[in-house]
């Protein structure tokens, strides 16, 4: 304060009277001396003392201490809070993400972590759980393009296949699928389809036949 020419009562003021004036606004978030810029994008997520499960008491030093991060933030500058056990720091970093509507990844690191905990690692897949994915993927655009009530068993083909393995079995129900989805949009009709089952070679009933299955109405 001396350096900067400022007097004994200022001093005093900004050192230990001064309070940090928060402000929660629908683009805007008023901390103190900076505005912070809300993710609109986001869903809102309720802040201040009557949130659920989100408590936060704006006392006299949990304000200055939300000042202070907050103007690091809108620097993008790094901060490091060091403090005992239960004084606010994760705290105060989880309210101001949720008035920002900003997603905030917690890692809770321990003399037991190590290097790829934060940089992550390679580990061997089998098959099974990449295919996992894409069977997953697959049942929720079929669900949302065909009746699942009428589909009943070429889905538990599906996924009976995906259990034991049976990769050209699922790879051609998979492809049968696209292929009926694709005529239905192309038809633009509201009427859920049927897919044929799913044989031993992979290949539906009505390729496996000459005559075909009648779908439902």
């Amino acid at each position: 304060a001396q350096k900067l020419h400022l007097d004994a009562e200022v001093q005093r003021y900004w050192c230990e009277s001064y309070t940090p004036r928060i402000e929660h606004g629908g683009r805007h978030v008023l901390v103190g001396r900076v505005v912070c810029e809300v993710d609109t994008s986001r869903p809102t997520i309720p802040v201040g003392e009557h949130s659920i499960g989100h408590v936060f008491a704006e006392t006299f030093l949990a304000k200055r201490l939300l000042e202070q991060i907050a103007v690091c933030v809108s620097q993008s500058e790094p901060v490091l809070l060091v403090g005992e056990t239960g004084t606010g720091k994760t705290s105060t970093v989880q309210h101001l993400a949720r008035s920002l509507r900003q997603q905030l990844h917690v890692v809770n690191l321990s003399s037991q972590s190590e290097t790829w905990d934060l940089l992550g690692s390679f580990k061997p897949l089998t098959v099974q759980r990449v295919v996992m994915k894409l069977v997953e993927r697959f049942e929720a655009s079929f669900k949302k393009t065909f009746s699942e009530k009428k589909n009943q068993a070429f889905l538990e083909r599906l996924r009976k296949s995906l259990r034991k393995g049976h990769w050209k079995v699922l790879c051609s129900a998979v492809l049968e699928g696209a292929a009926q989805a694709q005529k239905k949009l192309k038809s633009h009709t509201t009427e859920a389809s049927q897919i044929p089952d799913v044989t031993v070679n992979g290949l539906p009933n009505g390729c496996a036949k000459s005559k075909k299955r009648p779908r439902d109405p």
